[in-house]
């Protein structure tokens, strides 16, 4: 798994705890945003994001690292892990499908788009159902 990351992916830590959270990464705000509203996240907010190049969209999310979901996490299983971190490559490689097709007819382009962002969002959704302590 770590030469897929390696190769596929540039890992960036942030520890917003002592940083914040970076600017001009509209992609992040959903995230800061919980940050800031839910004070247990001020105690622990551990999760990775997979964003597009430009920061501006996000792939997917391996949802809530807390310590008392180890037995469900994404973050906790390196399968669950890596079928995530395949998830977003694949969206990817299709949103750079869809970008680069210019001569696509335009209905269907907004077509294809419009699934590839509800699909983007129902694995966010999925993956962010987080537990109550």
């Amino acid at each position: 798994m770590i030469e897929k990351v390696n190769d596929r992916f540039v890992a960036v830590e942030i520890n917003i705890t002592d940083a914040g959270f970076p600017a001009g990464v509209p992609a992040l705000e959903p995230w800061r945003k919980s940050y800031e509203k839910e004070w247990r996240h001020q105690f622990g907010f551990a999760t990775s994001v997979v964003i597009m190049p430009d920061g501006n969209g996000a792939l997917g999310t391996s949802g809530c690292g807390h310590t008392w979901e180890w037995n469900t996490s994404i973050n906790y299983d390196a399968k669950k892990f890596a079928a995530y971190l395949d998830g977003c490559l694949d969206r990817f490689r299709r949103a750079r499908k869809l970008f680069d097709a210019k001569e696509m007819d335009p209905k269907e382009r907004a077509a294809e788009g419009k699934r590839l962002r509800d699909e983007v969002i129902k694995q966010l959704a999925d993956a962010n159902k987080c537990k109550k302590p």
